[in-house]
């Protein structure tokens, strides 16, 4: 049976199993690159990071047989729903097994806590402001994140979420330029040949 409650964000140890989830579901992945704990320990402080003094959220993890399997974030950005005229939730910090049934216990907590606050909509993966990253990986699994805004999961997470309703809403692209065939501009080399003179 799979259970899904709410941590408490004052308990460390929950917080710790909030925190430690992906550093064992991507054990030995050559490609994940693991979160700052600090940054992330501040996101689940409610007095320490300034998003809690105005939007609400809430962070869920998933057991099943006495082991953590999953865990996800509902997010009410009221500044943003205020400014755009919306009522939508946001999830983040989605992990889990790769189990569909996880997943859905997941976002039906999701979705049932964003009905509870008349919220309409759920997109995600979506954070507290646009430097958290956006979105799924949903092509690239060979290659590292080449950004820290960039999100790494395992390629099941799309068909995950495309199984629970939702739709692709825009594509992020980005790209490796290899330094052996990065060339600066002429120019530049110029611009910094006469810098270097100038300052001897």
């Amino acid at each position: 049976m799979i259970k899904v409650e709410r941590i408490d964000t004052q308990s460390r140890a929950e917080v710790n199993r909030f925190i430690s989830l992906p550093f064992r579901l991507y054990e030995g992945h050559p490609l994940w690159v693991p979160p700052i704990i600090m940054d992330i320990k501040t996101r689940l402080n409610r007095e320490k990071h300034p998003f809690h003094e105005h939007s609400d959220v809430d962070f869920f993890m998933a057991e099943m047989d006495g082991e953590d399997v999953g865990r996800i974030a509902v997010i009410e950005n009221k500044p943003y729903n205020q400014y755009h005229d919306k009522r939508q939730a946001q999830f983040y910090f989605f992990e889990c097994i790769e189990n569909f049934e996880v997943a859905r216990a997941l976002f039906d907590r999701a979705f049932e806590w964003a009905k509870e606050r008349g919220l309409n909509q759920v997109v995600g993966p979506k954070g507290f402001g646009p430097l958290d990253g956006y979105g799924l990986l949903v092509e690239g699994y060979e290659f590292r994140p080449a950004m820290t805004m960039m999100n790494y999961n395992p390629p099941y997470y799309p068909e995950f979420v495309e199984k629970l309703g939702f739709r692709k809403e825009v594509d992020f692209v980005s790209c490796y330029l290899s330094a052996a065939k990065f060339r600066l501009p002429e120019r530049v080399h110029r611009i910094a040949e006469r810098a270097a003179k100038r300052s001897g």
